[in-house]
């Protein structure tokens, strides 16, 4: 029964990755072995750090098709981290003043998109925590949306727990190779009969700390002949909840942290960032 289960599991893994527009995501969890005991060979605790991963596809109704990801070589021809172009080639880091207006489509002297957006949110809050705008809660209408994409339900199949270290730039190498081993992806020349993905970029979903050793283990990796072993096909994809956390810290630390230990600011000042901070949970 188990080996049915095993072989089943194994078949819809490299079935959903064969498509080649699969995405991919990870993560670590905690197991508590309460029967396991600890010896002179093999002290330590009883709990045990293993990462869990799943393989999703994306709708093709949405548009989406392998093509799309068919872009491997154009960005390493840009990217940062071949050492192999001239410094005017690789592709710059763009930040938020790269972002363009958002109202040049807009009437004339009329609030952008975004500040309609959060000024929605900002009513929204008020006639929701704060009880005397309640009245004018069927005035508020819908928010608008800006390229809605709808919520769709996307197949996926839970990949085989790995017992790798996820804190080290290594070992999120590791994770990645093993999961391209359960999906029979990688590069033929290494490893006859799996599907090719060397033309090809994945999405992989992870947190801030697993962006952040994937671009170290990039860099690291950037020296090697091949595609699949330099991780060009990984296309980090932050998951929007740790983003979303990111957000909150930056707005603690710049407003709530520094402002509380400030006698000389006006109390409204740090309300008022208060307030923003729960505006920030209401866009969640």
């Amino acid at each position: 029964m188990v080996s049915s289960l095993s072989e089943k599991s194994r078949t819809e893994i490299q079935r959903t990755a064969s498509s080649l527009s699969a995405s991919f995501a990870y993560d670590n969890f905690d197991m508590d072995f309460k029967s396991w005991l600890p010896t002179l060979e093999k002290p330590g605790s009883t709990l045990k750090h293993a990462t869990s991963g799943l393989v999703f596809t994306l709708d093709p109704k949405l548009g989406v098709v392998p093509d799309d990801f068919k872009c491997s070589a154009a960005m390493w021809d840009t990217d940062p981290n071949n050492i192999s172009i001239p410094d005017e080639n690789r592709r710059r880091q763009y930040t938020w003043m790269d972002c363009p207006p958002s109202n040049l489509l807009e009437p004339p002297n009329t609030p952008s998109r975004p500040i309609r957006i959060i000024a929605w949110h900002f009513r929204h809050a008020l006639l929701t925590f704060v009880d005397d705008f309640a009245h004018f809660r069927d005035k508020l209408g819908s928010l608008e949306t800006n390229l809605q994409v709808p919520p769709t339900k996307a197949p996926f199949e839970p990949c085989r727990s790995m017992d790798i270290n996820q804190s080290t730039s290594d070992g999120q190498a590791q994770i990645i190779e093993n999961i391209l081993s359960q999906a029979h992806l990688g590069d033929p020349t290494d490893h006859p009969g799996v599907a090719d993905i060397r033309e090809h970029v994945s999405l992989w979903h992870g947190d801030l700390r697993t962006g952040e050793l994937i671009d170290l283990a990039w860099r690291s990796r950037s020296i090697e002949a091949k595609p699949i072993r330099r991780l060009q096909f990984v296309i980090f994809v932050i998951g929007l909840f740790h983003y979303q956390m990111a957000c909150a810290d930056a707005i603690w630390h710049m407003l709530l942290n520094h402002w509380k230990h400030d006698k000389t600011l006006p109390a409204s000042i740090s309300k008022s960032a208060k307030f923003g901070l729960m505006i920030l949970v209401e866009l969640q």
